[in-house]
């Protein structure tokens, strides 16, 4: 049910994570334009129609004494309304690696719920306060609401804040808001008043949200637009409808057809790399299949080959390897190619990862991947480390890896440590003695 709500992209996920570890406050990034939910009574049924209702807590402060409020915990705020209070609550209790998202979806509905008025009273409530990390991820989904609601005002209502890290977090989650809302009107506004921005609002990440916006509308029309900014802008926007256009062939042939009618080698570059690591992630093949037909030279290809390879067989290295086996069946020392796929399949499953080796042909079986896969294993099982490294053939790797091993297995359990060391070949043990 919330997915039709509220939705988090890659980049929106991350910037989530930026929140709770470095409090960037620009929550709204990912949230999607839909988030449509039932009117609820949130006003006060008295007074101005644009006051947050006051909860009878018994911690009310007389008119104007803010300074004992400024210590007090967010959720013993009068200020905030029931609902709000109970999910940031929540929120506070929640650990960074499982984030309460439904205490997140509610306040989302709740300051949807909101006119612009009320969200700036509440947001005055908070910055009154020291909150820990509920206030922020609350004040950032306010933001984002009252940018989205009020515009050019709310941006305005950040840039008077004196703390520079709430002034630009909600500066920025004002504008991905106004941008959500209205696209052209909201980057226009950036575009125009640059001078009123301080250093350490992110314009870069701005302006590619804006062209996340408009390349779903007018992928061509993106393109030439994005073609007319300064160098900085212009890598910006081109990295994110890079990352737009790499599951979808046309919009990947337009970009890069664009590109190379401008004669930007420096631009097409940095285009392939984001194309390509984003179709890494979500479809290796293809990343793979992508970088075939875009006929670079054999270094470059070499190299996209290998980051692409890298990220994949860190999610999937059985799956990078059986790909890389149909290439590089009966090339000598493919092992060497295979290395540190095959590290990363022995660290996740090490008995299938040997179980292949073991049917592979010599060109697979090198001394790098005897290495690598005991290099893995080396804090988790040492004495199976050992056991890999055994079979490195050249005498000064395999010394070299020993050393590497003995050391760490004596921080460990030196009396293992000790006991391996006698039992090795002379020329190993003299080795190990050697200082």
């Amino acid at each position: 049910m919330h997915s039709k709500e509220l939705r988090f992209s890659g980049r929106g996920l991350s910037m989530i994570a930026a929140i709770t570890a470095i409090t960037s406050g620009i929550l709204g990034y990912g949230l999607g334009k839909n988030g449509e939910a039932p009117q609820r009574e949130i006003a006060a049924g008295g007074g101005s129609p644009g006051r947050i209702q006051r909860e009878k807590t018994g911690l009310e402060h007389p008119a104007g004494d803010r300074t004992d409020r400024r210590i007090r915990p967010v959720q013993r705020i009068p200020q905030t309304p029931q609902d709000l209070f109970n999910a940031m609550g929540r929120l506070g209790t929640s650990s960074l690696s499982s984030l309460d998202f439904d205490s997140m979806f509610r306040i989302w509905r709740m300051a949807g719920d909101m006119d612009a008025g009320q969200i700036r009273d509440l947001l005055a409530d908070l910055d009154a306060t020291k909150g820990g990390k509920e206030t922020l991820m609350a004040k950032a989904i306010l933001a984002n609401q009252f940018g989205e609601k009020e515009g050019v005002g709310a941006l305005e209502y950040f840039l008077t804040l004196d703390d520079p890290h709430e002034r630009n977090a909600g500066f920025s989650g004002a504008m991905v808001g106004w941008m959500r809302g209205n696209p052209d009107e909201a980057y226009a506004w950036l575009r125009q008043n640059q001078e009123k921005l301080d250093q350490g609002i992110d314009r870069g990440e701005l302006t590619a949200f804006y062209f996340s916006i408009k390349s779903r509308e007018d992928y061509s029309g993106a393109l030439r637009e994005a073609s007319a900014l300064d160098p900085s802008g212009k890598n910006a926007a081109f990295k994110q409808l890079a990352e737009q256009g790499a599951a979808d062939p046309s919009q990947r042939e337009a970009l890069l057809g664009f590109l190379k009618g401008r004669n930007d080698e420096a631009l097409v570059k940095i285009v392939e790399r984001e194309m390509i690591d984003h179709l890494a992630i979500k479809d290796p093949v293809e990343a793979m299949n992508v970088i075939a037909g875009l006929g670079l030279d054999d270094a470059r290809r070499a190299e996209l080959e290998k980051d692409s390879l890298n990220q994949w067989s860190g999610s999937d290295p059985q799956a990078a390897i059986l790909w890389q086996q149909k290439r590089l069946a009966g090339q000598e020392r493919a092992g060497d190619q295979i290395a540190d796929s095959f590290r990363n399949w022995v660290g996740k499953d090490e008995a299938a990862a040997s179980d292949w080796l073991r049917a592979q042909g010599p060109e697979f079986q090198t001394d790098l991947v005897f290495q690598r896969a005991g290099e893995v294993l080396q804090h988790q099982n040492p004495a199976r480390a050992a056991q890999w490294q055994s079979q490195v053939r050249d005498d000064a790797a395999r010394q070299k890896a020993y050393r590497k091993l003995y050391n760490r297995w004596r921080m460990k359990d030196p009396l293992a440590a000790d006991a391996w060391r006698a039992s090795l070949p002379s020329a190993d043990h003299s080795a190990l003695t050697e200082r």
